[in-house]
Order: structure tokens, then sequence, then C-alpha cells
């Protein structure tokens, strides 16, 4: 019900220690999604991402956006978007309006970074 592209993992260069990862997911269902990560790990070390969505109220049915999530790499060893090469998460698809109706939890997602 939903299809999800990598789009890569990108340096902002703010001055933060942090990194985005970007997705393209397209929604296939007849209602409204607001997309929640969880079991996040790069390289193996368990992180949090942020972010994801482009609105509170979710990616309307039919629809397409990117969602960008970062994450920060203080004290997990990484200074260098480039030493990033594996990125596992899990994704849920809920209902913007209520949170605790879940409408899909995916397995883990890996993406080895070349």
């Amino acid at each position: 019900m939903i299809k999800l592209t990598y789009l890569g993992v990108d340096d902002p260069n703010t001055g933060l220690t942090m990194f985005f990862i970007q997705f393209r997911l397209e929604n296939k269902y007849d209602k409204n999604v607001f997309v929640i990560s969880n079991e996040e790990y790069v390289n193996d070390t368990a992180v949090s991402f942020i972010g994801g969505n482009v609105s509170f109220e979710g990616i309307k049915p039919g629809k397409k956006a990117v969602c960008n999530f970062c994450f920060g790499y203080d004290g997990m060893g990484i200074t260098n978007v480039d030493e990033i090469y594996k990125v596992e998460f899990k994704l849920k698809l809920v209902n913007p309006d209520d949170f605790s109706e879940v409408y899909l939890e995916t397995d883990t997602i890996t993406i080895n970074v070349e």
C-alpha cells in the first residue's frame, strides 16, 4: 500500500552533528498517513530519527512526499557521511488524527549505503 524509494544520505553542513536520510513515499492508501520511524540503527549503532513528515496532516491518498529524517552522529564514531555503510529502521504509517491507529508497520528495512 506504500512505495518507499531511498534517495540518499546527506550531510547538510549546518555545523550541527547530524545527517539527513531522504525517501520518497507514495501513499496508495485511501486515507491520509503519517510516517513514524522506530528501531533505527546506523552502522549497527542505535540512533533516533527525527522528522519524516512534510505536514502534521500526513500524506494525502494517492500523493507522494519526500520524507527527510535526521539523526545525530555525535558519539557514534562517524565524522563523515562517507563512513555510513548501513542504515536499518522500521516505519509505521498511522492515522495523523490518532497515532494509536496504525495502518501498517514494516519489517526491518535495511539499506546498504554505497
